[in-house]
């Protein structure tokens, strides 16, 4: 079982389990992994991975001058890349959840369950659940 990355993405309900990196989509780290292991040989059809359908939202904060003058001073790491990719708190949290499901699934504690992304609900759906909204608030407030 493995997690790939959650960073730059912020919807919880798009997190993914698949059988081997075939079908991952929108996650870079397993396109990069696919590129890897095809070159080695490695068969990992058997390997569960937990991962998020939903496209990267972000990309790495920029340096500040201060960290592009002295990047030594920064790195808590040796050779450490100084820059972040931002992730809301309670998607590594979700992964994780979904890591120890998986875990206890392939113990045998469980039945198979293998989520995947529901469809993104239609403009008409949104707009209906807004106007709804809108006339609560309405209401409400006077």
């Amino acid at each position: 079982i493995s997690a790939l990355g959650s960073g730059a993405k912020s919807d919880p309900t798009q997190i993914c389990v698949a059988k081997g990196l075939r079908d991952i989509e929108n996650d870079p780290l397993a396109t990069k992994l696919r590129k890897v292991f095809s070159t080695r040989d490695v068969d990992l059809s058997r390997v569960s991975f937990v991962y998020s359908s939903q496209k990267v939202q972000r990309s790495l904060l920029p340096l500040s001058a201060e960290q592009r003058q002295n990047p030594e001073e920064f790195g808590n790491v040796a050779n450490f890349r100084l820059r972040v990719i931002p992730v809301l708190g309670t998607q590594p949290a979700v992964a994780g959840v979904s890591l120890a499901a998986q875990a206890l699934l392939e113990l045998g504690i469980g039945r198979h369950y293998c989520p995947r992304p529901s469809p993104a609900p239609r403009r008409a759906l949104i707009e209906r659940y807004l106007e709804q909204l809108r006339k609560r608030e309405g209401s409400r407030s006077g």
